[in-house]
């Protein structure tokens, strides 16, 4: 009896230790020619999929119509149009550098995987644009609240793929892709 008890609250202490540290999550690998992330093809995702695929996520807003989920920790969030039972993607954003997050007054993660074809915060608009000629990019400059905002669009697999610039400096921000949405 004093042997199963022992072992009992070993297995419990090991429990609790797997539950606050977490299990090991398998790499992030997020291909922007195929659109998957981990072979998963992003159009598909569901908000049940992605959880299944990526864990608890870090925050969870409801707005109208839409629910987004983030993942802080991992630089990505996800909205979805809430239709019934049912939750269709709408976007995606892939945080590359870190930002200002007013609302949680932290600075947001960046993607903490690998992004092929390779690109980094570091990689100005002439260094990224030439990995899409294949997609026929539009480039955009745009001025908003007084800042000068740059930006190009590729279409892949009926979806949009926006990269997006820093202000001035033009080094590579943020990635985001629209499904189900016409510009």
């Amino acid at each position: 009896m004093k042997n199963f008890i022992k072992r009992s609250l070993s297995t419990l202490v090991i429990f609790q230790f797997v539950t606050l540290i977490g299990l090991p999550q398998k790499p992030l690998n997020l291909n922007m020619y195929k659109l998957t992330l981990n072979d998963s093809t992003l159009k598909e995702l569901t908000i049940e999929k992605t959880c299944n695929l990526l864990g608890r996520p870090t925050k969870v807003n409801r707005f109208m119509s839409t629910i987004t989920v983030s993942y802080q920790d991992k630089g990505l969030e996800f909205t979805f149009k809430a239709d019934g039972t049912q939750s269709i993607i709408i976007s995606i954003s892939i945080k590359i550098a870190g930002n200002w997050d007013e609302e949680a007054k932290e600075w947001d993660s960046v993607f903490s995987g690998k992004i092929t074809p390779y690109v980094d915060s570091n990689m100005r608009t002439k260094n990224v644009l030439p990995l899409f000629t294949d997609y026929s990019p539009r480039l955009t400059s745009t001025m908003s609240e007084g800042r000068n905002l740059e930006y190009f669009d590729v279409t892949i697999d009926n979806c949009t793929v926006r990269y997006s610039f820093a202000p001035y400096v033009k080094y590579l921000d943020e990635i985001i892709i629209f499904y189900n949405t016409t510009f």
